[in-house]
């Protein structure tokens, strides 16, 4: 389909933001490829106008950041929704949307509510029962995967979530893994790093995540401290920026770690620093497809991660009951496992296996040269060109519902 034809399709998709984390890459690069196909807006809730994508047109539909929380621009005031709503509705009518495609939570339930004859797919990213969203947040859920027309899931424990946890209907919810752009990402691996004041030589241990409480940084700083009682020279490497950063800054302080935990801020290019790291680590309580861990195998460094719900058992175990859920150190086929993190606060006995499991790795160069290798081959089912032509097929399937 020529999307310059009058009669093309129009499609958008409704988000925060371009930039910030894994959800907004996989947009931004979606957008790139999906615009060849459609006519192609991009609906954003927390822009300043200031971001453009070459695939398609940009509106900011919400331009008051002093209005918008800092947790990811949630915005908790009834009445900043009801503007957001509102300034939504009258876009989705103004351009006659076939589709209006919404990735994240808010932009999911400002879709429930365009309301119109357009089809309304909502992205579902997390292992929504484990985010512990309570009463209100649940029965936010529940009406976006009951009462839009489909649910896109990220990962089949995901999407198993949502059926068992929140009563969805099966038969409306399809699996749409990540992608990523193994091109781009050799590409600007390879830019340099005047920026980074790990000095050369060192074992580094790193993680590419926002500073907030759901990835588990301060088990992994406890952890790291650990690491260092083996290998001394290890530094710690913590790409992203969020909420959380002062309250790690201070930990990493009263543990007497602060000279060897860099906190690198948000990055727009953070494969750089993947590319200059020894072992990548995930320390996440939940995910949803946690694109961090691909793109850490794509930059051919091994990884560690934690064993949450949901996503990385799919991506490094594939061969194993995807509901196991390991007790120790895991070398799967694709990675290192250790299990997830307890309910309490400070987890001591699973802080010191993922100290086990990251000197383990940093110790065996064969075992790192073995899991790169692997590691390669098994990015490569997620390359983008495999993921979007599954994207531009769901898209074709659904517009055609609709006629």
């Amino acid at each position: 389909m020529d999307r310059s034809e009058p009669g093309g399709k129009k499609v958008a998709f409704l988000s925060h933001a371009l930039k910030g984390g894994g959800a907004e890459r996989v947009i931004s690069n979606l957008s790139e490829h999906i615009g060849e196909d459609y006519e192609l807006t991009l609906l954003l809730l927390d822009s300043d106008g200031s971001e453009k994508n070459d695939g398609c047109r940009t509106i900011s539909l919400w331009s008051q950041p002093s209005l918008v929380e800092s947790n990811h621009g949630l915005p908790f005031n009834p009445i900043q929704l009801l503007q957001m709503m509102i300034s939504l509705r009258r876009e989705v009518k103004r351009n006659d949307f076939s589709m209006v495609l919404s990735f994240l939570e808010i932009p999911n339930f400002l879709n429930l509510l365009t309301l119109g004859k357009h089809r309304r797919i909502v992205s579902v990213r997390n292992h929504m029962s484990s985010k512990k969203k309570g009463f209100l947040g649940n029965m936010a859920v529940r009406l976006v995967t009951s009462f839009t027309d489909h649910t896109i899931a990220v990962s089949a424990m995901s999407r198993l979530d949502l059926i068992e946890n929140f009563g969805a209907d099966p038969e409306k919810i399809s699996i749409l893994p990540n992608s990523v752009d193994i091109e781009l990402i050799l590409q600007l691996k390879k830019e340099g790093l005047a920026d980074c004041p790990i000095p050369e030589g060192v074992p580094v241990i790193v993680n590419v995540a926002r500073l907030t409480d759901a990835k588990g940084h301060d088990h992994l700083i406890r952890s790291f401290c650990k690491v260092r009682e083996m290998i001394p020279e290890s530094r710690l490497l913590l790409v992203g920026d969020g909420d959380r950063k002062k309250d790690l800054v201070d930990l990493t302080r009263s543990l007497d770690v602060d000279g060897h935990v860099f906190f690198a801020g948000f990055q727009e290019n953070p494969y750089r620093f993947l590319h200059r790291s020894d072992v990548f680590v995930l320390s996440s309580h939940y995910e949803g497809f946690p694109n961090a861990l691909l793109e850490a195998l794509a930059c051919g460094v091994p990884v560690i991660s934690t064993d949450c719900l949901s996503g990385p058992r799919e991506l490094l175990a594939p061969s194993t009951d995807l509901s196991t859920v390991t007790e120790d150190v895991e070398h799967a086929d694709y990675g290192i496992m250790i299990p997830p993190w307890r309910n309490d606060a400070t987890d001591t006995v699973n802080e010191q296996v993922m100290a086990k499991a990251i000197v383990q790795l940093l110790s065996d160069e064969g075992m790192r040269s073995r899991y790169v290798s692997r590691g390669v081959d098994r990015v490569n089912d997620f390359a983008a060109p495999n993921v979007i032509a599954l994207w531009k097929e769901f898209i074709h399937e659904h517009l055609e519902d609709r006629d």
